[in-house]
């Protein structure tokens, strides 16, 4: 059984994702088949979002494995390094980023408690990368997704992570974001701010504060502010992916950006969301 006094106890930067319009298209479905025809209309039905959902976690597990770098340690860490290298390299360039699906969501989260071996604030920008490339491109496969992103306490259970995190973020993505985007916490930013204003006064050797500056400044540049106020993750910005990649992968956003306005012409609300996201477009330099 779960034991609290044997759990990891402490602060997580966490993101909630979650796609939009998966409850109407699972209300397709009424009935378990039983018949051959049944079976071939179920699975017709259920393409749309049980093989979405199949392939997004797909999608996630690669995506993660590149960007935490799994099996390539040898490609940055260098044969003459001595030791105190070799470990200050893990400390600040290994991330360490979890995850768990529930529903047509997935919750990322990042441990932010410190040790000699961990600093977390290359994980905290590998979940922002991730959570870049999966914004972007959820609008590139005509699949919109919002979330939100913030900090809390909390316990890691085997079974999964429990406290102020994943709530906070699940209520931003609910309450907060609206339309597709993803909004970051007070906390979050709280986070940030902190130690992006405290650095220089931290009693940590120079390669360190400089190994954590590089991080949190890659960090910065993928902060804005909403036309709204509220601040959110930047996704439209180019480091995302490889040139080309984004190139093609915004054009397809545009796209489905444009058609979706056209689509919901006659749903006020739906319309207003999908107003917002061109003037998010717009206010990048993209014509819509």
């Amino acid at each position: 059984m779960d034991n609290i006094e044997s759990s990891n106890i402490s602060y997580f930067a966490v993101a909630w994702v979650d796609f939009l319009g998966q409850s109407q298209a699972l209300e397709k479905i009424k009935s378990i088949p039983t018949t051959v025809e049944e079976r071939k209309e179920f699975i017709e039905k259920a393409k749309p979002t049980f093989g979405h959902i199949i392939k997004f976690r797909e999608q996630v597990d690669i995506l993660l494995s590149q960007l935490m770098g799994v099996g390539q340690d040898g490609k940055y860490i260098r044969p003459n390094w001595s030791e105190e290298q070799v470990k200050m390299w893990h400390r600040h360039n290994k991330p360490f980023l979890k995850k768990e699906f529930i529903g047509d969501a997935v919750c990322l989260k990042v441990s932010l408690e410190e040790n000699e071996n961990y600093h977390p604030m290359r994980s905290v920008l590998v979940l922002l990368d991730a959570l870049q490339v999966l914004a972007l491109t959820a609008l590139a496969n005509e699949k919109p997704l919002r979330g939100g992103v913030d900090i809390g306490i909390c316990c890691d259970f085997e079974g999964g992570l429990y406290g102020q995190a994943p709530g906070r973020a699940y209520s931003i993505e609910s309450i907060e974001a609206v339309y597709p985007r993803i909004v970051l916490g007070s906390h979050f930013m709280d986070y940030i701010n902190s130690y992006n204003k405290e650095l220089p006064l931290l009693p940590i050797s120079p390669k360190e504060k400089e190994q954590i500056r590089l991080n949190l400044n890659e960090i910065l540049k993928l902060i804005t502010n909403d036309e709204d106020g509220k601040t959110i993750l930047n996704y439209l910005d180019k480091s995302a992916m490889p040139s080309a990649i984004f190139d093609e992968t915004i054009q397809k956003a545009i796209e489905f950006v444009k058609t979706s306005l056209e689509t919901f012409k006659g749903d006020k609300k739906l319309l207003e969301r999908y107003n917002r996201l061109k003037k998010y477009f717009e206010s990048h330099g993209y014509t819509i």
